[in-house]
């Protein structure tokens, strides 16, 4: 079900301020199979609003999480430079955490499992992972990589159902797609060791807007 946003997403308070409007669009990775598919597509409102009280930006509906990701077309293993970069990633981790045989690892919002294979290469460790992801055909990747599959959306809910405490989470590319921003932060410190780590990655909304990427 999609939700119109009314409120912050962080705060709650209901003061906004609409500042950008791109119309009517189709959803992003649902690629048509014909023209005429394709020109009658359904279309969703790109609008965004800042919120005063948190200084956030957020679009002003929601899409229902299952239309966009339970069968999601775009997989990470196709971007090689990704997979360097999560390589890199992986020995920046090793200045904060000690890597041992059978740290705990898990990726949010992993795709087709691509970071977690990315970390096991470069690793002289036996390496305890899992990737929570809500698309149910990367599920499949997962399996023939032999990285454990969660099919699922990360929330605070789903912590608790996870219950075991982990040495490194990382998110990439999913924090700003988040409805409920507080259940999954909520959710990541409830899995999260007292002296662990958590990665995230996104867009910076500011640079898009000044260099057009948008």
């Amino acid at each position: 079900m999609n939700i119109q946003i009314k409120e912050c997403p962080i705060t709650g308070h209901d003061e906004q301020i609409k500042y950008f409007d791109l119309g009517d669009i189709p959803l992003v990775n649902n690629l048509c199979e014909t023209r005429d598919e394709a020109l009658n597509i359904k279309r969703f409102p790109l609008n965004i609003n800042y919120y005063p009280a948190s200084g956030e930006s957020s679009l002003s509906i929601a899409i229902d999480g299952k239309l966009l990701f339970s069968h999601y077309l775009f997989k990470s293993e196709v971007n090689k430079p990704y997979y360097g970069h999560c390589q890199e990633m992986f020995r920046y981790i090793q200045e904060y955490i000690k890597i041992e045989d059978g740290t705990q690892i898990i990726d949010i919002g992993g795709n087709d499992g691509s970071l977690l294979n990315a970390f096991r290469s470069i690793s002289n460790k036996k390496l305890d992972l899992l990737n929570i992801d809500p698309s149910k055909n990367l599920s499949l990747l997962c399996k023939e990589k032999n990285i454990p599959f969660l099919t699922e959306f990360f929330s605070y809910e789903i912590a608790k159902n996870v219950n075991k405490k982990v040495d490194i989470i990382t998110s990439t590319n999913v924090f700003q797609h988040l409805f409920d921003i507080n259940s999954f932060a909520k959710g990541v410190e409830y899995l999260l060791n007292k002296d662990g780590i958590w990665i995230l990655e996104f867009p910076y909304w500011i640079h898009d807007m000044k260099t057009n990427q948008f």
